[in-house]
């Protein structure tokens, strides 16, 4: 059994203020925004996530990261150098429902040896009407197909996790997934 949220409860919280970051504010109409959210564990395919955001560096994809764990400190070292990654620090739900709605895309990156059949985050992610990159296979990779809400790639390929976000930001595209998403 797969846990549930509420979505017009968890919608509702859209009214309420991103406190976090000035660059909400300040996000260009043409940028794509990806958000991480969840622990920064070896299960999740984090270093490929920061080599992604180094090729996109200085373009107009932006890459959030929320979360703590072993790969926070590679995370903040990385925004150090990287003008369009973003760390959050570690955050409860309600204070990520705000930021996602200044989101586009949905990360939901996990490594070739994750045991995750079908995460929480998906949920959110859907429910704050993201478009959803995903590396799992199983029920998430066949909702996300069928459905059309984003794209899967292949865990650890950095080539493949940049030209699902590429393919997916492009604005028509981004356009039809979010749609399905917020259905």
């Amino acid at each position: 059994m797969y846990n549930e949220i509420d979505v017009g409860k968890f919608r509702n919280n859209f009214s309420e203020k991103a406190l976090l970051l000035d660059e909400l504010n300040n996000k260009g109409k043409d940028e794509g925004w990806c958000i991480f959210a969840g622990t920064l564990g070896s299960s999740y395919d984090v270093p490929t996530l920061i080599k992604c955001a180094e090729r996109f560096n200085g373009g107009k994809i932006k890459f959030l990261v929320a979360g703590s764990r072993a790969y926070e400190n590679i995370v903040k070292e990385s925004t150090k150098k990287l003008n369009d990654l973003f760390y959050l620090g570690r955050l409860l739900l309600n204070q990520l429902i705000p930021i996602y709605e200044y989101c586009d895309i949905g990360l939901a990156t996990y490594t070739a040896g994750s045991n995750v059949d079908m995460p929480d985050k998906f949920y959110y992610y859907t429910a704050a009407k993201l478009a959803v990159i995903n590396s799992l296979t199983g029920e998430i990779a066949e909702h996300n197909e069928n459905e059309k809400l984003g794209v899967n790639y292949i865990p650890g390929d950095l080539d493949s996790l940049y030209n699902a976000i590429k393919s997916v930001s492009i604005d028509n595209n981004l356009k039809y997934y979010k749609n399905n998403s917020n259905k």
